[in-house]
């Protein structure tokens, strides 16, 4: 939904109103535009939520797996198979 200030101010009832039916005008536009930006940046927050919420254990995994091999742990393929398959699924993780 777009407004436009050259929508009000060429019909002939505003431009003969008073100021202060103007200045509501102005003051009401600045509003929703305001409003509008939020809302958008609230519909963007909430895609890239529902986009990453799924690949959370994956990243999770991955961490896991960084964080063991880098403190100097073991990690066999094994251990990988047992693990990788419960943290996707979220049993565990």
């Amino acid at each position: 939904m777009s407004y436009s200030l050259t929508l009000y101010s060429t019909s002939p009832a505003w431009q003969a109103g008073s100021p202060s039916k103007n200045v509501f005008l102005f003051v009401w536009l600045a509003v929703r535009a305001k409003e509008k930006r939020w809302l958008q940046r609230a519909a963007y927050l909430q895609t890239m939520s529902i986009a990453f919420t799924p690949l959370m254990p994956v990243f999770a995994a991955i961490c896991t797996f960084t964080a063991l091999i880098l403190t100097g742990g073991s990690l066999t393929i094994t251990e990988v198979n047992t693990i990788t398959p419960t943290c996707i699924t979220g049993a565990l993780c």
